[in-house]
């Protein structure tokens, strides 16, 4: 009885392990904004759902704000928030989502 018992959890780990074989990474590719394409504008300009996005940093401010145009009439913004000396980037759609962030 015993033996049975460590073969179905030995067979039960093997399933489980071939399931996380089998399952496929998403793959991510980051956001590349070339200096280009980038216009610099006002942190005032800034739609509120950008500004919405970028407040949900806690402590974070805004220090300076980009626009760059793609596919037909969408933008990204890309964002400097910093807190003291830590400063981060973020790239968000019109909607507010943020698509990338990272120092």
């Amino acid at each position: 009885m015993k033996v049975l018992r460590i073969i179905v959890i030995l067979v039960g780990i093997g399933v489980c392990n071939t399931e996380n074989t089998f399952a496929q990474a998403k793959k991510i590719t980051p956001i590349v904004l070339t200096k280009t394409s980038l216009k610099t504008m006002e942190v005032a300009q800034l739609p509120s759902k950008v500004k919405e996005a970028a407040s949900k940093y806690a402590g974070y401010k805004i220090k300076k704000a980009f626009v760059s145009q793609y596919k037909r009439n969408k933008k990204l913004y890309k964002v400097a928030i910093a807190r003291g000396p830590i400063v981060y980037e973020l790239i968000i759609n019109e909607k507010g989502k943020v698509l990338q962030s990272g120092e």
